[in-house]
């Protein structure tokens, strides 16, 4: 079997893709390419330490069980402490509850795979 891995390159331009994708999800939510250094920013550079400090550079497919929990409990422990939630509208409580369900699903789902593993 031929396997073709992507280059550290090619790495590099897609977390480049995902940074830049990151910076247009925070215009769309505030109407500016970066966020400021309060409340509003903490998801953005929360986001942010997670794409740069995570392995996408080092690891080009797949991540370990190990390292999806340790990734969506700091991504879950942001959101919440990043909430406004009773000045939120319905749509925003919606999304929030969406992302916090995800990260937990996710965070789930990686515990399972290291008590199911063997090695």
């Amino acid at each position: 079997m031929n396997e073709r891995s992507l280059t550290q390159k090619i790495r590099s331009l897609i977390l480049l893709a995902e940074i830049v994708l990151l910076c247009v999800a925070n215009y769309v939510a505030f109407d500016r390419f970066f966020p400021s250094a309060g409340d509003k920013g903490f998801w953005f550079y929360s986001a942010l330490l997670g794409l740069v400090l995570g392995s996408r550079l080092d690891t080009p497919f797949f991540a370990k069980p190990a390292d999806v929990v340790l990734y969506a409990a700091p991504a879950a422990i942001a959101l919440l402490l990043g909430s406004s939630w009773q000045t939120w509208d319905s749509g925003e409580k919606v999304a929030f509850v969406l992302a916090v369900a995800f990260c937990v699903a996710v965070g789930m789902i990686g515990a399972s795979a290291i008590l199911i593993q063997d090695t």
